[in-house]
């Protein structure tokens, strides 16, 4: 039998689901957490990530995870910003 392991698309998931669960720090722990594993994020995990943020009125936050993106050498897309104008107009 094969073992399960974790991957870029299981921890896009997880991060989206806990967007839409509004908990947003469970999202920095759980990629944190994948990380440790050796799995990198994807645009999308990172879009997850900041859209979480965003979904929980966490704007501070969500520029953590931008940063983190950065650092992580993931390009940003049009999702990314448009996430982060989005929180700007409402601040």
């Amino acid at each position: 039998a094969s073992s399960l392991r974790p991957d870029t698309v299981t921890l896009s998931a997880l991060v989206s689901a806990c967007g839409r669960a509004r908990e947003w720090a469970r999202a920095f722990h759980v990629l944190e957490e994948f990380e440790g594993r050796g799995v990198q994020g994807s645009v999308v995990t990172f879009n997850a990530l900041i859209s979480a943020c965003h979904q929980a009125g966490r704007w501070d936050e969500m520029w953590v995870g931008y940063k983190l993106m950065q650092k992580a050498g993931v390009p940003a897309d049009v999702v990314t910003f448009s996430t982060l104008m989005q929180a700007r107009e409402i601040q």
